[in-house]
């Protein structure tokens, strides 16, 4: 069961003092076998297109009982359950309500149903407040593990807990929807079938029967399972002796469950048939689906990720794409976020959470599967990122297919650069910079072969990508927009001219550096590598901020990255036979240690990359100035641009691309920002002081720095490097080295 929270949660501050990105994907594995290539139709017609499927979106919305006090504080837990018939279930489990008295606040369990059958879908059904039912002092948990209909009634498991207890109690109640009362508790004894006591792990409904998965008190999930059946009276227990671990179960065709766990140290799973309660043979399903799926009755196992929704059918014994989020209506963003309750050939019902209001909203989404594709005639446009899709793309791209009357946006993760990372690989910062060179040099393979997408998404800081080969010049369309400087940030789109081209339209930025005292710093805008030490004598106490990277190399490429332009000659080469280069090689070698053994910053590089609605994030720096991190000719702050769009040499429908990326300039898209947004005017709707707003205007107006990189050749100077940080070869043997590696690499790309 997938758990989230729900209730009163701070806005996050976009305000950040942290430059680095954090990849928090410990569970993602590079991939080993790659999928089947994607194509689309350039053309959505009756012959090929993928189904399309109604969305009923439902905001779920329970009416909390008035004894519940919501102003005492805290938050709920909300727990989505599978599916009763025609009826979905969340629970709400917390200590919302405070005793004044004891000091206590009491525990607090609430239902809340919806329809998703075709006569009821989205509608709200009923809410029951279950603390009511088993209402006691003594009881400090109870949470409701499952949800069954017998002879027209629905009955709730709800498992509690007494203070000084430590078995669990479950008891079984009916639920009144139109009173929103639980009547008639009666306790299930499991414990005697067991023959000790029992901790409970998962209880399933199948065949209007209980089977509960737990293990023996005292126990732990890597200990023997234990499996019990119920029919809401009596209890037994079930032999399953053969199976050493089990991680989880699911109710499959009503008449057997699907055990996942282990025997002789490997992931499988077995049948277990509820008709005679016997367990039965092993079920061959690859470990993706068993580690990262959801069994649900009906279909096996299926899971969500990458726009899609994926099954593997028992039926079939193999996988089958099941859902293409693309042709759901549902923005990529909201895609992402989707989690399983149910799937049938016909129905799909999966959730995710919004922000409303500094409230995690939970919303239902009942899709259909339609008989029409309502965009059928309309041109595909393929839009593809290396790192990541914004809300504000995300949200253009919905309202766009919304209001477009010739043309389909859909995303793509073809080129994700988190599809190229081993996660095992022993250097991540190295790792990282691998995989950003594989996924764009992948990209660039199949714009020339016309196999490339129609619009990039991201990407602006690659280099190696903004020539005509690849992505096509923007600078005539972004001239005729003829865009107010008084409403757009126009300077941060000139500053991402490179040899007369603009590749990239930016839509969200920050801009980095470092924040140091206002009247200390005067005229000084950045920092020359070669009067750094004294810098950071002067304004860190000998602590050098960029400590917080990972090791020597890594903070080699920040700087090459901060300074790239440094190394490229008018004829567009790259050289690094030159004294910008030796300066920063040099004194990498002779100030930064192999490795950081502590943070020693006495604080992080900042990025000034957005804010939130009041003026608190800027109080602490309004008496700052925002002045460039090292670099050979001492250069100001620099612009980072977090969200931009391209359109690739290859794309068939330019004019439909552009519609697309000029539709993401709309100040109501652009509000949706989490950085800095190219619309100033949204600045206005931030509600800052006058003086706040003006020293956030003026810092950004000051950075006319745009940092690219090339990550093919970062990667050549990272393996070339530590000959010369470790004595093996002199400066000039590596730079020579480089230099004629990185000759052969750019005669290649040609």
């Amino acid at each position: 069961m997938r758990r989230f929270f729900h209730g009163k949660c701070t806005v996050p501050v976009v305000f950040l003092l942290c430059l680095s990105m954090v990849l928090s994907c410990a569970s993602c594995k590079k991939k080993k076998d790659a999928e089947p290539e994607e194509t689309y139709p350039h053309v959505l017609n009756e012959a090929s297109y993928m189904e399309w499927w109604d969305d009923t979106e439902v905001e779920v919305s329970p009416v909390f009982p008035e004894t519940v006090d919501e102003s005492a504080g805290g938050t709920a837990q909300a727990n989505v359950m599978p599916p009763v018939g025609d009826k979905v279930f969340v629970t709400y489990t917390g200590y919302y309500r405070f005793d004044e008295q004891t000091s206590q606040a009491a525990p607090f369990v609430f239902l809340t149903c919806y329809g998703i059958g075709s006569e009821n879908a989205g509608q709200h059904l009923g809410d029951v407040d279950i603390s009511s039912c088993i209402n006691t002092d003594e009881i400090i948990a109870r949470s409701v593990e499952a949800v069954r209909e017998v002879d027209g009634k629905l009955r709730a498991l709800v498992k509690a807990q007494y203070i000084g207890q430590a078995q669990e109690v479950l008891y079984e109640c009916e639920l009144d929807l139109s009173s929103g009362k639980a009547l008639a508790p009666r306790p299930i004894d499991f414990e005697s079938a067991a023959g000790s006591h029992v901790s409970i792990s998962q209880i399933k409904v199948s065949a209007g029967k209980y089977y509960i998965l737990g293990y023996l008190q005292g126990g732990s999930m890597a200990g023997a399972p234990v499996f019990l059946v119920s029919d809401g009276e009596a209890c037994k227990m079930i032999n399953t002796d053969i199976i050493e671990t089990a991680s989880a179960f699911g109710v499959y065709n009503d008449k057997n469950l699907i055990i996942v766990g282990s025997s002789v140290d490997k992931h499988t799973c077995w049948l277990l048939n509820t008709e005679e309660d016997v367990l039965g043979g092993m079920v061959d399903v690859p470990e993706e689906y068993i580690l990262g799926g959801d069994l649900l009755d009906g279909l096996g196992f299926a899971k969500v990720g990458n726009q899609r929704m994926t099954c593997w059918s028992f039926a079939e014994e193999k996988e089958k794409k099941f859902i293409d989020f693309n042709y759901t209506g549902i923005s990529y963003e909201d895609a992402l976020m989707m989690q399983l309750i149910s799937a049938t050939d016909e129905q799909v019902v999966v959730y995710d959470y919004a922000m409303d209001q500094a409230q995690w909203v939970l919303h239902l989404h009942i899709l259909k599967k339609s008989q029409n594709n309502p965009h059928i005639g309309k041109r595909v446009i393929k839009c593809a990122f290396l790192r990541a899709v914004t809300p504000v793309q995300s949200e253009a791209i919905q309202a766009f297919n919304r209001e477009s009357l010739e043309y389909y946006a859909i995303v793509i993760n073809d080129y994700s650069y988190f599809n190229f990372i081993d996660w095992d690989a022993e250097n991540h910062n190295l790792e990282v910079n691998r995989a950003k060179s594989e996924a764009v040099n992948k990209l660039m393979s199949d714009i020339v072969s016309g196999k490339g997408p129609d619009v990039l998404l991201d990407g602006a800081e690659y280099l190696e990508i903004q020539n005509y080969k690849y992505l096509v010049n923007l600078k005539n369309n972004i001239d005729d927009l003829d865009l107010s400087k008084k409403e757009y940030f126009t300077h941060v789109i000139d500053t991402c001219e490179i040899n007369g081209r603009i590749s990239f339209l930016p839509l969200e930025f920050r801009v980095s550096g470092y924040f140091i005292d206002r009247e200390k710093a005067g005229k000084r805008t950045g920092v020359k590598m070669s009067e750094y030490s004294d810098f950071l004598a002067e304004y860190y106490n000998g602590y050098d901020p960029l400590y917080t990277w990972e090791d020597r190399l890594s903070y080699l490429d920040y700087v090459i990255e901060n300074c790239f332009d440094l190394f490229i000659e008018k004829d567009g080469k790259y050289n690094f036979d030159n004294s910008a280069f030796r300066l920063v090689a040099e004194y990498v070698c002779n100030n930064v240690p192999e490795q950081f053994s502590e943070v020693k910053g006495a604080g992080e590089i900042a990025a000034l990359s957005g804010i939130n609605s009041g003026d608190n994030s800027l109080v602490l720096i309004r008496n700052k100035k925002l002045v460039g991190s090292p670099s050979p000719d001492g250069r100001g702050p620099r612009l980072v641009p977090e969200t931009a769009a391209a359109i690739t040499a290859c794309s068939s429908c330019q004019e439909g691309d552009w519609a697309l990326i000029r539709f993401m300039l709309k100040e109501e898209i652009q509000s949706k920002a989490l950085y800095i947004p190219l619309c100033r005017s949204v600045v206005d709707t931030w509600n800052l002081s006058d003086d706040v707003t003006e020293y956030f205007i003026d810092t950004i107006d000051d950075c006319g720095n745009y940092a690219t990189s090339d990550y093919t050749v970062i990667g050549i100077i990272n393996e070339e490097m530590p000959a010369y940080f470790l004595g093996q070869k002199s400066l000039d043997d590596v730079i020579s080295i480089i230099n004629n590696r990185v000759g052969i690499l750019q005669s290649e790309r040609g």
